[in-house]
């Protein structure tokens, strides 16, 4: 098992007895230094893992189950992603949006090189700029939804540019924590302030659950 801990990631190995929880051990195995928000495995290629480390840290790569580590260089240290992500039509492609506002970094060659854009997400120097989540429609790998402080946020270009989405009829704040795609293309999105919803037309509605 992969945790993200504070320092870096940890991995924990069960003891020759299998026993109780005692007989588990955790070991530091990479990554380290500040937050780790975001680990990913690639859905094709195994042993292949992924992880955003804090600004100033940058992302990383592992290529044997996290035993080692190396820093992805060519997408900067100031890139603390909260939702690394893969495409699942074409996992070449990949997602790093920064918490910050610093914009989409967007990779169509496996990370070898990366696009930066922040083009229609919220980049106004505070708070509401904060982007916390990312979901890929598994029908339509084209839209893309971003979860922000400042509202949800839709690409139709595969994540090349967003605007923002209505999102009508989910009460609450405008502050949206968490997106996820069902299989069959439905949207479910969440608030800070426990609001939740699902959405048949990519966030331009919602039916609240929450």
């Amino acid at each position: 098992a992969l945790l993200a801990a504070g320092g870096g990631l940890i991995s924990c190995s069960k003891g020759s007895s299998g026993g109780p929880p005692q007989d588990y051990t955790w070991t530091q195995i990479g990554a380290k230094g500040g937050c780790i928000p975001s680990v990913v495995f690639h859905p094709t290629k195994t042993g292949e893992v992924w992880a955003s480390g804090d600004d100033g840290t940058g992302l990383y790569k592992s290529t044997d189950y996290g035993t080692t580590w190396t820093a992805v260089s060519a997408a900067g240290l100031n890139q603390s992603s909260y939702a690394l992500r893969f495409d699942p039509e074409n996992p070449d492609i990949i997602f790093a949006p920064n918490h910050f506002g610093r914009g989409m970094l967007r990779s169509i060659d496996g990370g070898v090189t990366w696009t930066s854009s922040q083009a229609g997400l919220p980049i106004v120097g505070n708070d509401a700029q904060l982007l916390w989540d990312l979901a890929i429609k598994p029908t339509d790998h084209n839209i893309v939804i971003a979860a922000t402080n400042s509202g949800l946020f839709i690409s139709t270009d595969n994540g090349i540019s967003f605007s923002q989405a209505p999102a009508t009829g989910l009460t609450g704040n405008s502050q949206f924590t968490a997106v996820a795609y069902r299989s069959d293309g439905v949207l479910f999105a969440g608030k800070s302030d426990g609001a939740f919803g699902y959405s048949t037309d990519n966030g331009t509605s919602f039916t609240q659950a929450l």
